[in-house]
């Protein structure tokens, strides 16, 4: 893709009245202008981003940029709701993804922020590591985030990891969320940040609102 079709390409995005306007599109616009080097990655990460906000497939895969401001989106969370018939079922995982600049070249650090026993994951720091997960020992500039996310989800399902003792699970006001309206799996990232920005907004709001009737 030559230079200019990456900037009208831009300016299409900006312009384009059926899809929201985001910081993205414009500091990416200026990354544009500024440095031709910068272009293949961040299109490439927008790409992705766009991907991660309308939802994939059933919603037991997610993810999203963790800061905004950040314009070489480097730092990301994954979310995957464990496999039927595994040890995993009804858990639900937080990961940690890091693009550095030579995403896609190199694939991302990928790290469980969420405690789980796989063959491929370092038990003390989350890692999971390259030699030990096929997908990133043999990385391709093709692959994706959302690869590696639903490649982690079918290793959660071999034979290897499937029953799996696990460690004790921490649950949280998510989680029960989650397993409460299981039937009606999230679309998108998006879905699973606006519960959990609910609860913490309404959690206080409601502690406030129960002290004040019994003190009252």
């Amino acid at each position: 893709m030559s230079f200019s079709s990456r900037i009208v390409r831009v300016v299409t995005h900006i312009t384009d009245p059926n899809l929201n306007v985001s910081a993205y599109y414009e500091k990416t616009l200026l990354i544009v202008i500024l440095g031709i080097d910068a272009v293949p990655r961040n299109f490439r990460l927008l790409e992705e981003l766009e991907r991660g906000e309308k939802g994939i497939g059933d919603g037991t895969v997610s993810y999203g940029m963790d800061d905004g401001d950040d314009i070489y989106m480097r730092s990301w969370t994954g979310t995957i709701i464990g496999p039927h018939n595994t040890v995993h079922e009804g858990r639900i995982y937080q990961l940690k993804l890091f693009c550095d600049k030579d995403y896609p070249e190199k694939p991302p650090s990928v790290r469980f922020h969420s405690r789980i026993n796989m063959t491929c994951v370092n038990h003390e720091s989350g890692m999971v590591e390259p030699k030990k997960f096929g997908l990133l020992a043999n990385w391709q500039r093709e692959y994706t985030m959302e690869d590696i996310l639903t490649q982690l989800k079918k290793e959660m399902a071999a034979p290897h990891n499937r029953k799996l003792v696990q460690p004790p699970e921490v649950c949280n006001a998510v989680t029960i969320l989650f397993r409460t309206y299981r039937g009606m799996p999230p679309k998108s990232f998006f879905f699973y940040h606006l519960c959990m920005a609910s609860l913490l907004l309404c959690t206080p709001l409601l502690s406030i609102y129960i002290s004040g009737m019994l003190f009252n």
